[in-house]
């Protein structure tokens, strides 16, 4: 019956996604720590030439570990240029929430083992760009996360302007396994080049 044919559709999208996700995380990691830093330092350099980063007053920025483009000068260049900076805090059981960063100082371990601010408290405004990390892109926009959908639905349920994607450029795919809750970047970023994306309707 229908619901089955769906159910099987499903499933057969999920078992997709695990197998991109488990290739796409090798090859991230495979990466050596110089090459690492060299792509990290082109991808700051192209999102600041960015008219919209540069307009923006509130940015939400991951906290960068291991093998991603690291977001560390990102976030300090931001904060010297006075933006307001937002980084992710997860607490069990509930959404993601973009939180103030008030400096490396302030952070603690978080739930998933990523750095995380000691305060929990969203803020309360709109946010007018997000630095989104993710596992793979494509040029079309779509993006493969880690999994477990905070960002897709943070995006679903917060306003907020931009989306910008980035990573290494052995992250990017022709296409990836994706589903309707998935929401698209409007702009991809990699060491290698910066690519702007029609928002979808």
């Amino acid at each position: 019956n229908l619901r089955a044919l769906l159910m099987g559709i499903l499933e057969s999208i999920s078992n997709q996604k695990a197998a991109t996700r488990r290739v796409l995380r090798a090859r991230r990691d495979n990466l050596d720590a110089v090459l690492c830093a060299s792509h990290s330092a082109a991808v700051l350099t192209h999102l600041f030439q960015l008219p919209e980063l540069n307009a923006a007053e509130v940015i939400f920025c991951f906290i960068s570990t291991g093998a991603e483009v690291s977001t560390h000068g990102v976030i300090d260049r931001l904060r010297a240029l006075g933006r307001i900076v937002l980084v992710p805090k997860i607490l069990p059981g509930e959404p993601m929430r973009a939180v103030p960063f008030t400096g490396w100082d302030n952070l603690t371990q978080g739930v998933l083992g990523i750095p995380a601010p000691l305060e929990s408290v969203a803020y309360p405004s709109y946010v007018d760009l997000v630095i989104t990390p993710g596992l793979g892109f494509t040029p079309t926009g779509t993006r493969i996360g880690f999994g477990r959908g905070y960002y897709d639905r943070w995006f679903a349920t917060l306003e907020h302007g931009l989306r910008v994607g980035i990573a290494h450029e052995c992250q990017l795919e022709k296409s990836l396994p994706t589903e309707i809750s998935d929401v698209p970047m409007h702009i991809v970023i990699t060491e290698q080049r910066t690519i702007h994306i029609k928002p979808r309707p």
